[in-house]
Order: C-alpha cells, then structure tokens, then sequence
C-alpha cells in the first residue's frame, strides 16, 4: 500500500518538480537567445497536471480516464478563472500532449516557447494560440504549493487526504496488474553498485544513497 505524504515527496515534490526546474533552466544573459527545451517540459508538466488531476478525484481510479484527469486539474485548480478554460485544456490535451507524445507534433495552429508570460495562452495576430513552457511550469508548482497540501491535510468533503489516498491506492493496484501482464523477466541481470540512486515510483528506490527532494 503506498503512503500519501512519501509518494507527494518523493514523486511530486521531488523527481516532477526537480525535473521540471531543471527542465526550466537558468535564464539566459540579457541578449541571448534561450535554448531552452520546449516540448519536454510541456509534456513534464502536462503529465504531472494529470497526475494530480487522478489524486484529486472523486471516482476510483481509471487507467484510461487521462483526459477526465486533466481536465479536473486543469480548470478547478490550475487555470481556474481563465475564461473558457475547459474547452482550452481539452483541446490543448488533444492536440499538444497527443501530438508529442504519439508523433512529436503540435496539432493545428500551436507554438510552444519560453519565458514569455504575457503570450502565454493567448492567440497572435496570425491565429497562432501560443504556449510558454517555463510559465506552464512554473504555474503548476505554484498550485501545487498553494493548495495541495491543504487538502491532504483535510479528513472531510469530497476530497480530502482519506481520499486521495484512497485514488494512489488504486492506482498503484491498477498500475501492478499491467506490469503483472508484461513479464519482465527477460531482461539480463545485473549487479548493480549500492551507491547507484534509481528512480521508482511504488517501488523503494535501490539505493544506499536514495534520491532526495
């Protein structure tokens, strides 16, 4: 059974968050040009907005309920008070995180670029709808951080620690029966050095020296 508090600490607030800082990167020298990584942080982001979209449920966990999840993070507690935003986070599902994840496109008239906030969810004269990945970013952590923690603290309402727990509970049931039908028994084996950190996820990480939020 996975604990609630290590899982956020371990996953979320520690491989997600540090990858999407790194992803971030520091700012460039006034001048130059940000070459930066675009893609990989939007679709860090957008797995992590469905990740917390799947813990913040009120159903049981659905392997195939991505979309639902998204959406449920998306415009109750990401984008909450940008007008129209649940037709917003659908489509940018659709055509940004299915476009990269199955082809590395954008679907239709998008463009991902970075550290230029005031562009951010908006359209350009052209019809070009356009996304900064470093604010996308930054915007989740900054949720996270100002209500996540409040709600696994709570034992009443909809949704709640009890809740969310009972969510990652399932999901790692659910995610165990997929691996259980994908053997993985044919991959050589290895000794492999205390000191090498390995990530996991359900699973303690294999090392004497375990990664650190």
């Amino acid at each position: 059974m996975a604990n609630l508090a290590k899982f956020l600490a371990k996953n979320i607030e520690g491989y997600l968050f540090n990858d999407l800082r790194s992803l971030i990167g520091t700012p460039p020298l006034a001048g130059q040009e940000d070459k930066g990584v675009g893609y990989p942080l939007v679709m860090t982001a957008f797995a992590g907005i469905e990740l917390l979209g799947a813990l913040l449920s009120k159903k049981t966990f659905d392997a195939h309920d991505g979309d639902i999840y998204f959406k449920n993070y998306w415009t109750k507690y990401l984008y909450l008070s940008l007008p129209d935003t649940e037709n917003i986070g659908v489509s940018l599902y659709r055509l940004v995180r299915h476009g990269i994840a199955h082809s590395y496109v954008l679907k239709g008239q998008i463009g991902v670029l970075r550290r230029q906030p005031s562009l951010h969810l908006k359209r350009n004269d052209g019809g070009l709808v356009c996304i900064d990945a470093v604010q996308l970013a930054n915007d989740l952590i900054q949720s996270y951080d100002s209500i996540v923690p409040s709600i696994v603290a709570l034992r009443t309402g909809t949704v709640n620690g009890i809740t969310m727990s009972q969510r990652l509970n399932e999901m790692e049931d659910r995610y165990k029966t997929q691996a259980s039908s994908r053997p993985l028994s044919s991959f050589p084996n290895i000794t492999v050095a205390e000191s090498t950190a390995i990530s996991t996820t359900f699973s303690p990480p294999t090392s004497a020296h375990p990664f650190e939020p």
